[in-house]
């Protein structure tokens, strides 16, 4: 509820009452009064544009009853939350020798609607798109008098080129648009990014287009400098990444020669503490050698140096071999190492990438055991699952969301035990990832940790040679870059291909039936609305097998999901967008795909 001064002081009310707070007006009402003021709400909302009028009596602070105050309310969409409501209600006092009839006419009266409200408001006509008429908090926006603004050209105010101002004029008198966001001047010659929201009403019997005015200048300023602190961030990322890369790969030279000369020396005739003091030096060269892989592991796969391969192979052979290379390490703490594989099959995927997987989950669970054992379980079913659990000392449930990350460690860096950089589990997870995979972590049975991974199986690529081979395609159409470039860079480390457009029109030429797993489709695009590329799509698919169309939009309420639906849209996300829900949801469609 907003109250404007006027209708405080009649009531006498002090405070001010800001718009959009919650203010109760019924104990100002009859309860009678108080009914009809509110199915009178209803009705104008239910009915559409239009006027509805009534005689009420409202009672002031202290009890004064007013009689003949009449409500003559209007419909409009508040741009800022999307509901539809009756969004101005003009209360004025009858004179009292006035006895029938209405104090205005209807043009009066929706001039005193319109110049009541507090919220820069144009009428725009739908059929040539001129400026009909603007309430005086517009014109004290773009500092024009109505004199001058009335009359002309909603393109007077555009600071875009013709075609941009074109296509969001378009877009603006189109009742499936309600909103559009473009750069117009104001009248000392300065620019501001604008919103407008639109919604249809009736206005001298014509139809037009009721326009919320906002500034989003200070939005896209923000949104401006965000993108270039995301900039700033890859590009030292990247800095970090490239200096990790060279300076281990640098390094790696001298400790391969140390190893070497330290084989050499253990074959040359040494006494016991000569061999002794060699052995020392070896150990400590090859701990060295590995954090050194490590390091080169981890900053290839930031800067997206990592391809993952695709190839069949049996998964009892791999685990065989990694515990193999592990027993060592495993038998010299006294540690029984066990393997159980059920489903007997071959997997397709990167065989490479997942014996490092396991090797740095069999490192991890050697390092911070001390009795018992280790147990590892593969099932390989249509994907593959890898349980690793250990009897050792476990992982604090306020550590557990951490532990994944790069440099974080179980123990206090200043009483440790166990040497290491902690990297392993880091380049666990980003290795999943890269496959389009999860990996989890609980409490085992036994006490200690149970890390499971799971991996997709792998198109193969002698069952197909459609569209569905290779790594699945995903369609995401986004005219906004920031959402565009969260969208891509989160379903990429899931494994997906992915496919951009970053308006209706280019979307269309990107789509063919049977192309994609699945389209994520934002709502409000420039050249054509999602709705209206959703049932070109349709159209476009007609007899054949639908594709997924889902809505990416911040659209929320009840109405634009019903919108979306009736285009042919099958799922609905609201941003910002829930990573595990929206990728957990693709990788489902993917295996119903290949199954």
């Amino acid at each position: 509820v907003y109250l404007n001064a006027s209708f405080r002081e009649l009531l006498g009310i002090e405070s001010e009452v800001e718009p959009n707070s919650s203010f109760d007006l019924s104990p100002y009402l009859s309860p009678e009064d108080w009914n009809r003021f509110r199915q009178s709400d209803q009705r104008v909302t239910e009915d559409g544009p239009g006027f509805e009028e009534m005689d009420l009596t409202f009672h002031t602070v202290k009890g004064r009853p007013i009689t003949h105050i009449q409500k003559h309310a209007v419909p409009l969409t508040d741009g800022r939350t999307g509901y539809l409501s009756v969004g101005v209600a003009v209360l004025s006092k009858k004179t009292e020798t006035q006895t029938g009839g209405w104090l205005f006419n209807q043009k009066e009266r929706f001039r005193s609607v319109f110049h009541s409200i507090d919220y820069p408001f144009l009428i725009v006509s739908k059929s040539d798109g001129s400026i009909l008429d603007l309430n005086e908090s517009a014109a004290g926006f773009y500092g024009f008098s109505r004199e001058v603004m009335c009359g002309k050209h909603l393109s007077h105010l555009s600071a875009e080129s013709v075609d941009r101002f074109e296509e969001a004029l378009a877009r603006l008198v189109s009742d499936d648009t309600s909103e559009v966001i473009i750069v117009q001047k104001m009248a000392d010659g300065s620019t501001r990014h604008v919103k407008l929201h639109a919604s249809t009403i009736v206005f001298n019997g014509v139809d037009c287009r009721a326009v919320l005015v906002t500034d989003a200048s200070e939005r896209f300023r923000t949104e401006a400098e965000l993108q270039e602190t995301l900039r700033r961030a890859e590009s030292a990322s990247r800095a970090r990444s490239e200096f990790l890369a060279n300076t281990s790969h640098e390094f790696r030279t001298p400790v391969s020669g140390i190893i070497g000369i330290a084989a050499l020396l253990k074959d040359s005739g040494l006494n016991d503490d000569q061999r002794h003091l060699v052995s020392l030096v070896d150990s400590a060269a090859g701990d060295l050698e590995r954090m050194l892989r490590d390091l080169l592991d981890i900053s290839r796969i930031d800067v997206g140096k990592v391809l993952i391969k695709r190839e069949k192979f049996s998964v009892p052979s791999l685990v065989d071999r990694v515990i193999g290379l592990h027993s060592a390490a495993a038998g010299q703490k006294g540690l029984n190492v066990t393997f159980t594989h059920q489903n007997e099959k071959l997997f397709y995927g990167d065989e490479t990438r997942l014996a490092q997987i396991l090797g740095n989950l069999l490192s991890n669970a050697i390092k911070y055991t001390d009795h018992g054992g280790i147990n590892v379980v593969s099932r390989c079913d249509s994907d593959l699952i890898l349980d690793v659990s250990d009897t050792g000392i476990g992982i604090p449930d306020d550590k557990k969301a951490e532990i994944f990350e790069m440099f974080r460690q179980v123990e206090n860096p200043y009483t440790k035990e166990r040497p290491g950089l902690g990297l392993g589990l880091a380049i666990v997870r980003s290795l999943v990832d890269l496959m389009g995979g999860d990996i989890t972590i609980q409490d085992a049975p036994e006490g200690g940790s149970l890390f499971r991974v799971l991996i997709p199986r792998s198109p193969d690529s002698t069952e197909s040679n459609n569209e569905h081979a290779g790594a699945p395609k995903i369609l995401i159409v986004e005219d906004d870059p920031l959402s565009r470039y969260y969208l891509s860079t989160i379903l990429q480390k899931r494994g997906f291909d992915i496919v951009e457009a970053v308006d209706g029109e280019s979307a269309v030429g990107l789509f063919s039936p049977g192309k994609y797993v699945a389209v994520l489709m934002d709502v409000g695009l420039p050249r054509m609305s999602g709705i209206d590329v959703t049932r070109e799509f349709r159209r476009i698919e007609s007899g054949e097998t639908p594709t997924p169309i889902w809505a990416v939009t911040a659209h929320g309420f009840q109405t634009d999901k019903d919108r979306c639906f009736e285009a042919g849209m099958d799922e609905f996300f609201l941003k910002p967008v829930d990573e595990p829900q929206l990728t957990g949801r693709l990788m489902e469609l993917v295996n119903a795909r290949r199954k």
